[in-house]
């Protein structure tokens, strides 16, 4: 499987670390040269933010926790969107049916290749995508599960679920994200992570193989660098949480049938 990781040109010590990491797992990366919103020229970041989905925003602003919603999207926000585009044309443009993306600053369990390879043969070909990684944010997915190796289960996401940093996704998926995202841009987590805004069946892991860094209590302290975050943003992750749990709280008391609330954990 073609497992494509997104790391600035600059960041060689991030790659090492991360592909150290890939390889205790038994994984081979791809390196995706990210790229870097802040050094778009103007007129670059003009027409990109020109083609940003404020409707997409603005439909889930109750859903999901963006206290920007709805805005132009940011030198960091474009770049990112654009280094994921550019990792799904690479898979594209392979022969192969399904691959891996992820961010330079994930955690990576030592069983991630087998659980990969398990997932494309046997629950793949119901989904369009699979998000792999843990986050603090509670998500709602269904009651009903299938069950892999050991305690993991791979259940249906039914909830906007921040995060990027690691998926399984495959061909078809990857065209039509593609194709969106060109005419359509909205911030990463929306376009590939939220079956409110694309329509996907998306599938989630819990326990997880995959999270980043910022969100294991810092051992090591990395930080995404593709959108050059000012130092505050741990904070204001904080404050998304809470803004998300408020928002939601009518559904903490009264959730629809089929639905369960959990937070995705590591493992």
């Amino acid at each position: 499987m073609k497992c494509y990781c997104i790391n600035l040109d600059r960041d060689v010590d991030r790659r090492a670390w991360v592909e150290a990491q890939a390889s205790a797992a038994g994984l081979v990366l791809t390196r995706v040269p990210a790229v870097l919103g802040s050094a778009l020229g103007a007129e670059e970041l003009a027409r990109h933010r020109a083609a940003t989905d404020h409707a997409g925003a603005v439909a889930l602003k109750d859903l999901s926790p963006n206290d920007l919603a709805p805005h132009d999207l940011s030198p960091g926000e474009v770049g990112c969107l654009l280094s994921h585009v550019r990792a799904l044309r690479l898979f594209v443009e392979s022969d192969e049916p399904h691959a891996l993306i992820i961010e330079d600053d994930v955690h990576i369990a030592l069983d991630a290749r087998k659980l990969l390879a398990d997932l494309a043969a046997e629950h793949l070909p119901a989904f369009d995508l699979i998000k792999l990684e843990a986050t603090p944010m509670r998500t709602f997915v269904s009651r009903a599960y299938r069950r892999l190796s050991g305690e993991r289960r791979l259940y249906d996401l039914l909830s906007f679920n921040l995060g990027t940093a690691a998926y399984l996704v495959k061909r078809s998926t990857a065209i039509q994200l593609i194709e969106r995202l060109e005419s359509s841009m909205m911030p990463c987590d929306y376009a590939l992570c939220s079956p409110e805004t694309n329509g996907l069946k998306i599938g989630q892991l819990q326990p997880a193989p995959f999270i980043q860094d910022n969100f294991t209590h810092g051992v090591t302290t990395l930080r995404s660098s593709i959108g050059e975050r000012p130092s505050h943003r741990r904070r204001k992750h904080r404050l998304l949480w809470a803004k998300a749990l408020a928002n939601q709280f009518y559904n903490i008391v009264q959730i629809p049938r089929g639905r369960q609330r959990i937070r995705i954990v590591w493992r």
